[in-house]
């Protein structure tokens, strides 16, 4: 009887063994794609008429500026070029021309 239940310690001890060195082993995870890197920007065109200005003067630049920071007291670049144009000329240009004004600027 005891060289049976010796036996039987002896075959656990080795399956505690093997199943722990089994359980050690370590996998080779699957690599994760990396993201693509970022495109070159879409070239810039403006292919609409000219917008003339309302009393024939030149527009201020502001196609370099960020849109809503100090710089352009907090507004788009499309209203800060409709308040500079009436500071200007004391009238109000659309938003529709002050965005084909801006798409000029950063075309030149």
């Amino acid at each position: 009887m005891r060289k049976a239940a010796s036996v039987v310690a002896s075959l656990a001890l080795v399956i505690a063994v093997l199943a722990g060195a089994a359980s050690a082993q370590t996998t080779q995870l699957p690599v994760t794609p990396q993201p693509l890197p970022p495109a070159a920007p879409a070239p810039v065109y403006y292919l609409g008429p000219p917008v003339q200005h309302p009393t024939g003067g030149q527009f201020p630049v502001v196609a370099n500026m960020k849109p809503y920071t100090k710089e352009t007291n907090g507004m788009s670049l499309e209203g800060f070029l409709r308040f500079l144009v009436f500071q200007q000329s004391g009238k109000w240009i659309t938003e529709a021309d002050a965005a084909r004004v801006i798409q000029q600027q950063k075309a030149q």
